[in-house]
């Protein structure tokens, strides 16, 4: 898989990372409470997978110290989804989506290696074949 350059960042890169899975169904409804919860953690989360965004491309997800990278369903379709919040300090680089998943990965720099972090989102019912999955990362 290639990797397009993304982000850099001007700290040094970490050795560890803080990462957090939510199948949110439906995250702009629940924004709120993803804020909540992240306002009550001493130490925040460096990745935030999100799967189930139910977003459109109409549809703007920020949030504060976090770049957001995202894939949509598709289609104006407002179901599946995903979306992966990074620290902004942290340096990674997107990989090139696997066609016909739901799915972001990112290359993250480590202090001593590079780790990859893909979300996926498989939904009810859609049979996806073995080797479409070992494709990505």
């Amino acid at each position: 898989m290639a990797t397009k350059p993304q982000l850099h960042s001007p700290h040094p890169p970490r050795n560890t990372l803080k990462i957090l899975q939510w199948n949110a169904n439906g995250i702009m409804p629940r924004l709120t409470e993803l804020k909540n919860y992240l306002a009550t953690q001493h130490v925040q989360p460096d990745v935030i997978c999100l799967q189930e965004t139910h977003l459109t491309e109409k549809t703007k997800l920020k949030l504060p110290s976090y770049y957001v990278e995202r894939r949509d369903r598709g289609g104006g379709e407002k179901h599946g989804g995903v979306a992966t919040l990074l620290k902004s300090d942290l340096i990674y680089s997107v990989i090139e989506n696997i066609e016909d998943i739901e799915e972001i990965s990112v290359s993250i720099k480590l202090q001593n290696q590079e780790i990859i972090i893909s979300n996926i989102y498989n939904p009810p019912r859609k049979e996806i074949e073995e080797a479409k999955y070992n494709q990505v990362n």
